[in-house]
């Protein structure tokens, strides 16, 4: 009696793993959905993926000055720090990026 429930348990555990594989299978063959907001993104990520196109980034910072009072109360001292960090990205066709497109102009021609 006690190896019948044993077993009986132990096909039980099976069929539930035969469906948690199914459930998985099914969630692996489904098409992974795009929003059309991210259909831009997406494209240029592969872009750059695969190396056709590549981001430079030019960082560039202000140096700003403040007069901070000294011991004397009618004197000053300056003092200069950098404060305001512009960054710019471009997004650049690689030589590769370039060789791609003329082989698609003379694939087209």
């Amino acid at each position: 009696m006690e190896v019948r429930s044993e077993i009986s348990s132990a096909n039980r555990e099976l069929d539930s793993f035969k469906y948690r594989e199914l459930t998985l299978k099914r969630k692996i063959a489904a098409p992974q959905s795009i929003t059309e907001n991210t259909i831009k993104e997406f494209e240029m990520a592969n872009i750059i993926r695969l190396g056709l196109a590549k981001v430079i980034y030019t960082a560039s910072a202000g140096t700003h000055s403040i007069d901070i009072p000294a011991s004397d109360p009618e004197t000053y001292t300056s003092v200069d720090f950098d404060i305001e960090i512009d960054t710019e990205t471009t997004t650049i066709l690689t030589e590769l990026g370039e060789l791609f497109i003329e082989a698609c102009r003379n694939k087209n021609a």
